[in-house]
Parts: structure tokens; C-alpha cells; sequence
């Protein structure tokens, strides 16, 4: 029998090795979704007598006002839906929600033990990716054609030398490497020595690298840095800032020779890219693509609505996290959706420096939240894959161990206080 203290375990296995099948389902995700659904009744019949809004309440209100904002972009817009993706696009929201009630309700009870059960998981789940990487490198034959049918999209030609494990395209399988990256850093206990834990963080670069994903690799030097940083005293951090000011105007003036260089002597999809990018915009389709992106968007918004979006964005090339939200939400979309990020970092952050004062054990969890929401600026600038498949699965993952332990931690606060005043 299965017990329940394991089942956010199963959850994390289901998130990451599901079959892709791409060639089956030319290249939809879909299946990915509806599984996810049918987990959540799964879920709701085993908890059937313990369920509770409590922890869910704000997350409900967060995600019911998105409901709102794509129903009135439906209604208001001018893209109909016309397919059981284009439904199910357009109660996301709905979706998302099922996801994150499902995760927060198997985190209920003993969360930072389930937390660093998954950390253990998470473990055995990069040696396997890491190895896995290799092999997609490598390329032997048999193996391949099994992986490609897995889990690869094949079509994408630039994408033939990159290592994207069990996630299909190199960005989800950033997004996948920063929520370990961040695990492993807050979960010190989750390891028996220092070397054991850059050992792990070691083969999580370079699974980062071999999936040639330049928005994860930035993400991932970001949130090494920023835990760093959140952990310094405020003077500090004022002496750190202006240091890196300066070190980035240096550094930057010396990139450009160091990316030529690595253009001339090296191959590979990351390093031609970022060539790219910074000396041949022209021929630059990241940059280029973003910036036509973001001008027919905001036209097109301001042409149908100022407030809401336009439509459902199916068959249209949304490639970043401005231009989907824009698109699908509006300007009233974007300006909620950001303040809600910032409420969430601010208050987790806030509660962080007070744990930390107090000298609370494991307090560094409460980074979790801060730094998932700070990566997810640079792993979502190539597309808003946290809401769709594996990517929506591993951020309402991340986000549900953050919001949870934030609870688990206000409770703690709220008993030692009675405790002190009676």
C-alpha cells in the first residue's frame, strides 16, 4: 500500500517521465494536461474527508480573476475556439488551479519532511537526466530512435545536437534544471557534505549547458547569486550592488571579444546564437522575432481593446511570458498578474528575514518562492511554458512547496507566540 506521505514523490515522477509522444501527437501536449486533471479527482476521492480552501483561498481568488480576464478577452476579442485545445486554452485558469490544489493538498501535514523527500528524489532523478543528456549527444542509434519517439521534437532542426531529457524543447528542460537548482540550494540538510552538494549542483550546469539554453543558463547564475545575496546583511548588500554595477560594465565590455571568440573555435546551437544576438541582429531570430512580437501584439491589443486581450493566441507565435500575457489577458491581465508576483516574493521574502532573525531551523526554504519567481523573468522570455504541460506541472510544483512552507512557517510563529503570552 501506498503511503500517502509519498504520493507528492509519485506526482514528481508523473511530472517529469511522462511520455511526450510527439510523433503521435504532433507535437500537442494536451494528453500531458488531461492526466494532470484526472490527477487532481484522483487526489480530491483520496482526500475526500480532509479537504480545505484554507491554504487554497488566495490562490483560488488569483486564478479566478484570470478566468475572468480570458473569458472577457473571449468575449470582447476576435479568435474563436474551434478545437478541444482551444477549450481547454481557454479554461487554463480552471486547469491551473486543479493542478495546484492537487500539489498543495498531498504537501498538507510535515512539509518540510516531504520537501526534502523530494530533494532526495530529485537527486536520483538528475544523475538520470545527466546520463540521459549524454547518451542524446552521443546519438546510439537504437536508443535514439526510442527517445525521439518518447520524448524529442524531431522537427525542430535547431534543436537535433541539444540535450532536452524528458522535456521536448530546451527551455522546459531549463525551467525543470532551475527548480532542482533551487531545491538543492535551500536544502542543505538534504545532503551529507558540502562536495556532496556541489557535486549535485555541478552536474545540474552542466545539464543546463548541454540543453544549450541560453535563458537557463542566465537563470541559473541569477539564482545562485541572488541566494547568495538574500542571505547577506543590508550593508552588504548595498556594497555588492554597486560592485556588480561595475563589474557588469566591465565584464560587458569584454563580452563581445569573448563571444567571437567562442564563435570562431566552437560549434553549437548556444554559442552561434548568442553570436546572433549581439553581432548579427539582422540574422537573429531570438531578438528579431521578440521585438516584431511585442510591436504586433500591443497594436493589435490597442487596435481591439485597450483593457482586455485579443484572443486564445492558438496558431499565433507568442514567444515570451509580455507578449502571451499581454495577448491573452490585456493590460489589466499584465498589471494584476505582476502584482500578484510581487506580493508573493515580497511577503515570502519578508517572512524569510524574519525567520532568520528569529534563528527559526530550515528558515532558508522560504527562499523557494523568491528565487522560483525571479528565474521564472529569464526562463519564460523564450515562451510561457508554465502553463502549458510538464512546464505547468513543475511550476505549480515549485510554487505549491513555496506557498506551503510559508504557511507551515506563519503557523509556527502564530504557536510560539500563544505560547510566549500564556
Amino acid at each position: 500500500m501506498i503511503k500517502k506521505n509519498k504520493l507528492i514523490n509519485y506526482y514528481l515522477y508523473f511530472s517529469i517521465f511522462i511520455p511526450l509522444l510527439p510523433s503521435i501527437m504532433n507535437n500537442s501536449q494536451v494528453h500531458v494536461n488531461i492526466l494532470g486533471v484526472l490527477l487532481f479527482f484522483t487526489v480530491v476521492l483520496i482526500y475526500s474527508k480532509n479537504l480545505t480552501l484554507y491554504r487554497q483561498r488566495n490562490i483560488l481568488t488569483y486564478f479566478f480573476v484570470n478566468q475572468i480576464l480570458i473569458l472577457l478577452t473571449y468575449i470582447f476579442g476576435y479568435e474563436a475556439a474551434e478545437s478541444l485545445s482551444d477549450l481547454m486554452s481557454l479554461f487554463r485558469p480552471i486547469m491551473l488551479f486543479m493542478f495546484f490544489y492537487s500539489t498543495m493538498t498531498l504537501l498538507r501535514y510535515n512539509e518540510i519532511e516531504k520537501i526534502y523527500n523530494i530533494i532526495k528524489s530529485l537527486k536520483f532523478i538528475i544523475i538520470i537526466c545527466f546520463l540521459t543528456s549524454i547518451i542524446e549527444i552521443a546519438k546510439p542509434p537504437v536508443i535514439t530512435g526510442l527517445f525521439d519517439f518518447l520524448y524529442k521534437n524531431t522537427n525542430k532542426e535547431d534543436i537535433t545536437n541539444v540535450a532536452v531529457t524528458f522535456f521536448g524543447l530546451p527551455y522546459y528542460s531549463a525551467l525543470f534544471y532551475n527548480f532542482c537548482l533551487i531545491l538543492f540550494l535551500v536544502g542543505k540538510s538534504s545532503f551529507k557534505n558540502t562536495f556532496s552538494k556541489s557535486l549535485y549542483i555541478s552536474l545540474l550546469l552542466l545539464c543546463i549547458v548541454m540543453a544549450q539554453s541560453k535563458t537557463g543558463v542566465a537563470s541559473a547564475f541569477c539564482v545562485i547569486f541572488m541566494f547568495w545575496f538574500f542571505q547577506l546583511k543590508a550593508k552588504n548588500k548595498v556594497f555588492i550592488l554597486i560592485s556588480l554595477l561595475c563589474c557588469i560594465s566591465i565584464i560587458y565590455s569584454y563580452l563581445l571579444d569573448f563571444i567571437l571568440y567562442l564563435n570562431e573555435n566552437y560549434s553549437g546551437n548556444l554559442v552561434r546564437t548568442l553570436y546572433d544576438l549581439f553581432y548579427d541582429t539582422s540574422n537573429s531570430n531570438t531578438l528579431q522575432l521578440r521585438i516584431d512580437q511585442v510591436m504586433m501584439t500591443l497594436n493589435t491589443v490597442l487596435k481591439n481593446n485597450y483593457f482586455v486581450g485579443v484572443g486564445l493566441g492558438r496558431g499565433v507565435l507568442l514567444e515570451s511570458w509580455f507578449v502571451t500575457i499581454l495577448y491573452r489577458y490585456g493590460f489589466i491581465g499584465i498589471l494584476f498578474i505582476g502584482l500578484c508576483f510581487l506580493y508573493v516574493l515580497f511577503n515570502s521574502y519578508k517572512l524569510y528575514i524574519y525567520t532568520k532573525r528569529k534563528h527559526y531551523n530550515d528558515c532558508n526554504l522560504l527562499l523557494i518562492t523568491p528565487l522560483w519567481l525571479i528565474s521564472l523573468f529569464f526562463t519564460q522570455i523564450s515562451s510561457l511554458s508554465i502553463e502549458v504541460s510538464k512546464g505547468a506541472l513543475v511550476n505549480t510544483l515549485a510554487l505549491s512547496l513555496g506557498i506551503s512552507i510559508y504557511y507551515s512557517f506563519k503557523e509556527r510563529i502564530n504557536l510560539d507566540y500563544e505560547e510566549n503570552t500564556t
